[in-house]
């Protein structure tokens, strides 16, 4: 596949999106407006790199995991560790979010999880889905096939949100609905549907991330989605429509904006990004804490939301570094 430009600035969007929606805005525009839109249209960018060069399971197994679940338990230690010596109460059992870590998903009966590595959720979902993908597209060979098949597993995946009493190890449920997404973005690139954006101007690229954007965040204010506890809104045939406009509005947005060194740089960083940056925010709680000032004050305030959301990033770049440059393994990289 030839590299797309703009992908990383794709990605240096929703991550932004992904952090600032944690920094409790006064308004709704960020915190609940994409709701219906920023997992999709990550589940979406990942199946759209995905690579048909392997055909083994077990190879392809390997390296994601190498590439998603080694990391998640190593980010998980340090988020944990963190928790425990900054962020537990005398009263709290230190060891109960291990199990969470091994369960692989958030406010469940598999363990009580430390609410700054909660973002990591999506990492073994991410996993559970490409796992489904591979058998997908390993035993059904056209198009039309594969849109059926995830379309199966994503009613499956209501299914599963209506009547499941129980969460399943590695967000097993989640990923039937993930993979949908994961499964347009495979077959959009399959299939070269981006072209259509691609030759566009810029005024009909402008007009479609306008027109996009309204219908998105329209219907996602209406249903509400939270897919990290597998409750897919109050009506799942919005939240659908909605995640689809929502990912055609950051494609368009991020093809508008094309090379951004700032955003290319936090889509190449992503991983770390959303493992870290709860931390981040509360390590600068603390420090306000010390010093006496009050940072409930803070909350709540779009302001103090931009604030935040900067110096997260600003206390992750020394994390980001480090990885990049002296321990890339973690990340499955040479």
């Amino acid at each position: 596949m030839k590299r797309i430009e703009w992908i990383d600035t794709y990605r240096g969007i929703l991550i932004l999106l992904v952090v600032l929606n944690h920094q409790s805005l006064q308004h709704i525009v960020i915190n609940e407006s994409l709701s219906a839109i920023r997992m999709p249209a990550f589940f979406f960018i990942s199946g759209l790199l995905l690579s048909d060069r392997y055909t083994d399971l077990k190879v392809f197994a390997s390296r994601r995991f190498a590439q998603l679940i080694v990391p998640y338990f190593i980010f998980f230690l340090v988020n944990w560790l963190f928790w425990v010596v900054a962020l537990s109460s005398g009263e709290s059992d230190i060891f109960a979010p291990i199990k969470s870590m091994f369960f692989g998903c958030v406010n469940t009966e598999g363990g009580e999880q430390n609410i700054n590595a909660a973002p990591l959720w999506f990492i073994t979902t991410l996993f559970m889905a490409e796992i489904y993908m591979f058998f997908v597209k390993s035993y059904l060979k056209t198009t039309a096939k594969i849109l059926v098949a995830i379309t199966l597993l994503a009613i499956i995946g209501y299914l599963s949100s209506q009547f499941l009493s129980f969460r399943m190890p590695w967000n097993m449920e989640i990923a039937l609905t993930a993979v949908f997404f994961y499964g347009l973005g495979y077959i959009v690139k399959r299939e070269k549907l981006l072209d259509f954006i691609t030759d566009y101007s810029k005024l009909n690229i402008v007009i479609i991330f306008i027109v996009s954007s309204i219908v998105a965040i329209t219907l996602s204010l209406k249903t509400l989605p939270s897919y990290d506890l597998n409750f897919l809104g109050s009506n799942v045939v919005l939240t659908y429509i909605s995640a689809i406009f929502g990912i055609l509005a950051v494609i368009s947005l991020a093809k508008l904006i094309n090379k951004n060194s700032i955003l290319e740089f936090l889509g190449r960083n992503t991983y770390i990004i959303l493992a870290f940056h709860l931390s981040a925010l509360y390590f600068m709680h603390g420090i306000f804490k010390r010093i006496g000032f009050e940072f409930q004050s803070t909350m709540n305030s779009d302001i103090w939301g931009l604030i935040y959301l900067i110096s997260s990033i600003v206390i992750l770049l020394p994390i980001m570094y480090i990885i990049n440059r002296f321990m890339p393994f973690i990340l499955g990289r040479k």
